[in-house]
């Protein structure tokens, strides 16, 4: 009888720890987890840190990596300068992480008149960008900027 007993007292509590279970990872905990492994590094889509070429293309290549699959999710810039030539269009739910400012930058460069982040692509029949940039610095080149002349 007290191995009955045993069994019961064991499954209750098994029963119990899974529930406990179920419960915190429904509060959050587990939305966390899948945003941490939605997070991709953007050397793995050739963008090089302190390179002498642009690497435009490639950073935006990386950031539709999410976008295509409509998924959200991050890219990381790992510490170093990424020289951009053309705008940098965010993606709706797509952000971009550094390791600081100062630390990763996106610099630009040429002759272009453009900004370093142009106008936003977002989905279909939605107005949310939804877009984190963080740890990061942007210098815009204010050479080839023309001044605004002062409204007196």
């Amino acid at each position: 009888m007290s191995n009955i007993f045993n069994r019961k007292v064991w499954f209750s509590f098994l029963l119990v720890a899974i529930i406990a279970f179920v419960i915190q990872n429904s509060t959050g905990d587990i939305h966390v987890a899948r945003a941490a492994d939605n997070v991709i590094n953007a050397k793995d889509f050739g963008v090089k840190a302190n390179s002498n070429s642009s690497q435009s293309k490639e950073i935006q290549n990386a950031l539709k990596y999410f976008y295509d699959r409509g998924m959200e999710g991050t890219v990381y810039f790992p510490k170093g300068t990424y020289l951009v030539d053309e705008s940098i269009r965010l993606y709706a739910g797509v952000s971009l992480n550094g390791d600081g400012m100062g630390k990763t930058i996106f610099k630009k460069t040429g002759s272009k008149s453009q900004y370093v982040v142009g106008d936003p692509i977002l989905r279909s029949n939605s107005d949310r960008l939804d877009v984190k940039l963080s740890n990061l610095t942007i210098d815009a080149d204010r050479v080839t900027v023309k001044p605004v002349a002062k409204v007196r």
